[in-house]
């Protein structure tokens, strides 16, 4: 019954917004300003039956989570490594708060000179470089927070090095982990396709080249609906990586 509701519930918020879409969609009254729901959809139906479509999802989906994987793994070592020695950590913390505070299109084009002998591995980098200082800071912060008088325990106990990180280091990452995941994840998407749309090169088969060719012929029907699709895909992305989490979280808590 509650899963009921809750669907209900979520059905109600989706038909009004798009409720509110097609309202305003009908008082501007021009499809190139924008188009209603319903053009978007069929729109939609028409580019899934084209197999360039699907290509274009799957690499950039191959992209997008390679990124993601990349520096999540840089970050659990590095923040492990940063934890373990201060020196590390004042090393690495300049680099994070530049990435932070740089914006996206600048590292595209400075990646887009790195990579010009390929651009598939562009995309992919961008990604796992937005993702690395949220990923990063939150395994730091998570370890630092981790109550001394555990860690004194497993030391006095005589731990192994596999039941500390199982035991102890792990629960104590875990929460924060998944939460800067889900984050990262949005962020992943936004700046990969930031940069296949930016390189735009028509041998790169990419939702950011679709886009960019849209805008480029004005084809707003076109950006709607890969605009759509990148959502979709985040959130599939996101539940996909929670399902993983919680699977994860069930074996070793």
């Amino acid at each position: 019954m509650k899963a009921l509701r809750t669907a209900l519930k979520y059905l109600f918020i989706t038909v009004a917004w798009l409720g509110l879409w097609w309202g305003i969609s009908a008082a501007v009254g021009n499809e190139v300003i924008l188009p209603s729901p319903i053009e978007v959809f069929l729109r939609a139906g028409e580019l899934a039956v084209l197999p360039k479509f699907w290509l274009s999802i799957a690499f950039s989906f191959v992209r997008v989570i390679f990124g993601v994987v990349c520096a999540t793994v840089a970050s659990i070592l590095l923040a492990a490594t940063a934890f373990k020695w201060r020196t590390v950590y004042d090393i690495i913390k300049p680099v994070a708060t530049v990435i932070k505070a740089t914006p996206v299109v600048s590292f595209i084009f400075i990646a887009f000179i790195i990579f010009r002998n390929n651009f598939d591995a562009l995309p992919a980098f961008i990604s796992g470089l937005i993702v690395f200082p949220v990923m990063y800071e939150s395994i730091h912060a998570s370890l630092k927070a981790t109550p001394t008088e555990l860690i004194e325990v497993s030391q006095v106990f005589g731990c192994t090095f596999y039941e500390r990180v199982r035991y102890l280091w792990v629960p104590s990452v875990l929460p924060n982990f998944i939460t800067s995941s889900k984050t990262s994840i949005g962020l992943a998407w936004k700046s990969g396709i930031a940069a296949e749309a930016l390189v735009a090169i028509p041998t790169l088969i990419s939702i950011g080249t679709e886009v960019s060719e849209a805008k480029r012929w004005l084809e707003t029907l076109d950006q709607f609906v890969w605009t759509l699709t990148v959502i979709i895909l985040s959130l599939l992305s996101e539940l996909l990586f929670s399902f993983i989490a919680k699977k994860i979280t069930d074996k070793i808590l």
